[in-house]
């Protein structure tokens, strides 16, 4: 899964985090999935146009992690942290 993190030129809330709408198989097809979601992001009319995207962020999940949302945050298969 993806999370997308965007600037805005808001006061209060000047970063916003959109989460994505597909599933991934592994960090490399996650990360090919990262531009076509910011992508759709931006051409929906959804943010207003002074919002630009910082980063995206893989999550990992599995019924298995003992955290409470189940997930953690991994690298991308390049080994980056998050994508730029």
């Amino acid at each position: 899964m993806l999370y997308h993190i965007f600037a805005t030129t808001e006061m209060d809330n000047p970063m916003i985090v959109i989460m994505g709408q597909t599933e991934y198989t592994n960090a490399g097809n996650a990360r090919d999935g990262a531009l076509t979601e910011i992508h759709s992001l931006l051409t929906n009319d959804l943010l207003l146009p002074e919002t630009r995207p910082i980063a995206t962020i893989i999550y990992q999940t599995r019924d298995t992690y003992t955290n409470p949302v189940q997930a953690r945050i991994i690298s991308t298969d390049a080994g980056d942290d998050f994508i730029d």
